[in-house]
């Protein structure tokens, strides 16, 4: 595992960081994901931690998708929840017909 705390890191944590100096929580990653985060963020000119950061939203919503799709699924595999689902969508339908102009 790759660590950079030091015993004066977490002395000084508890300080105000200087001017552009971020705050967060420390996090252990194998040695392995820490090289490619680096390598990343030498090759995109974004922070390890920023890349992170995104990594971690993506994996957020990609989990939303997948856990939305099983939902879905198994809602499917049951034929009277999914008639009942099918019932509802074509009473929304009914809403487009509404008469209204696209507002944009």
């Amino acid at each position: 595992m790759t660590t950079t705390t030091t015993s004066r890191d977490k002395a000084n944590a508890s300080r105000t960081p200087a001017l552009g100096k971020r705050t967060g929580t420390m996090l252990r990653v194998p040695d392995a994901t820490h090289a490619t985060l680096k390598a990343m963020a030498e090759a995109s000119g974004e922070s390890m931690s920023d890349i992170l950061a995104t990594a971690v939203e993506q994996f957020r919503r990609q989990r939303i998708i997948d856990l939305t799709n099983a939902a879905y699924a198994a809602m499917r595999a049951d034929p009277v929840a999914w008639q009942e689902e099918l019932a509802e969508r074509r009473l929304w339908d009914v809403t487009l017909l509404d008469g209204l102009e696209d507002e944009y």
